[in-house]
């Protein structure tokens, strides 16, 4: 009798203990709700901008992005992917990695003023089609200007002033028919306005003092 019960409470708690690590399994994936491909994302960029130096970086690296409230990242309504990156003003520096492109629910990117980040804009950039604001003025970015922003056609609003970017404008640029404002002022730039440009009607432009 003795050996039976001990069996059956073996079984009983084997249950249980099945029963337990699946629930913990369930609720970890249900509070994890920002794919780990966007945090790792947002990580790789707190490492390469120097986060340890950033003026203000609450909760960064502190759970989910969304769920634990990371400084400057705003999300969708159920805290499932990161709409949003305002960061001006606070002191990055360093490069941006390719993992940058694997936001690509965002719609708005602004790190403008204030901050003094370099090298070349990642050239998968283009893969964030959904961004409607893009601005990175007042940084040291470099290199030429990534043609796949070309892809980015619902961008409004593209401030790319005062950076230190080399070459031409891309033809590419003559798809973003939705600016409303861009500004390449201060960049380095140097050529002529390709004439794919003509297809943007609407936006206000400015160019100056470049070559």
């Amino acid at each position: 009798f003795v050996c039976h019960f001990s069996l059956l409470i073996i079984i009983f708690m084997s249950s249980f203990l099945k029963f337990i690590f699946v629930f913990s399994l369930f609720f970890i994936i249900v509070k994890s709700t920002v794919p780990v491909w966007e945090r790792q994302a947002m990580v790789d960029l707190y490492n390469s901008t120097f986060g340890d130096e950033w003026k203000n970086s609450k909760n960064w690296l502190d759970g989910d992005p969304c769920e634990n409230n990371w400084y400057g990242i705003g999300c969708d309504a159920g805290n499932n992917h990161i709409l949003a990156l305002t960061l001006q003003a606070n002191n990055l520096g360093g490069t941006l990695k390719d993992s940058f492109c694997y936001i690509n629910y965002v719609t708005e990117l602004s790190l403008d003023v204030g901050n003094h980040m370099g090298g070349s804009l990642p050239s998968c950039i283009g893969n964030l089609t959904d961004t409607l604001v893009f601005t990175i003025a007042n940084n040291r970015f470099s290199g030429q200007l990534p043609s796949s922003l070309g892809n980015m056609t619902k961008l409004s609003i593209m401030h790319f002033g005062t950076n230190d970017f080399s070459g031409t404008l891309p033809a590419e640029y003559g798809n973003l028919g939705s600016l409303s404002s861009f500004d390449i002022s201060m960049a380095s730039i140097v050529g002529t306005i390709p004439d794919s440009w003509g297809n943007i009607r609407s936006a206000q432009f400015d160019l100056s003092y470049n070559k």
